[in-house]
């Protein structure tokens, strides 16, 4: 039986190649794929000092499976970079990164004094 960790690679594919785009709601990010939605969000449990990522599948409203890793989760950096992944998409990151580049180099160099 697959699971969502096992996904996680193909979706960042898809995401990479801009088959997917993912939209920021309140603390969760989120791509839909047919019928299904994919939810990511970051967590912090301050009571036992603890901060970790989690991934959902939903069909409509119904929560059909999810992963969670905290900090100490030997998986805790794979969904990290996954969360990251759909942040920066999200908040299409590429493209701002190459305004930031383009207007750098056309900034002309101040004259030396």
């Amino acid at each position: 039986m697959k699971t969502i960790e096992e996904m996680l690679p193909i979706v960042m594919a898809a995401t990479a190649d801009s088959r997917l785009k993912w939209t920021k709601k309140d603390l969760t990010l989120s791509t839909r794929v047919g019928k299904y939605r994919i939810d990511v969000w970051e967590w912090s449990d301050h009571e036992n000092d603890n901060n970790g990522f989690s991934v959902g599948i939903y069909e409509g409203d119904n929560q059909i499976d999810y992963i969670t890793a905290d900090q100490y989760s030997p998986r805790y950096s794979r969904v990290e970079d996954f969360y990251r992944m759909a942040r920066r998409s999200a908040f299409n990151v590429g493209a701002i990164i190459d305004d930031i580049e383009k207007t750098i180099l056309e900034t002309p160099v101040p004259p030396k004094k």
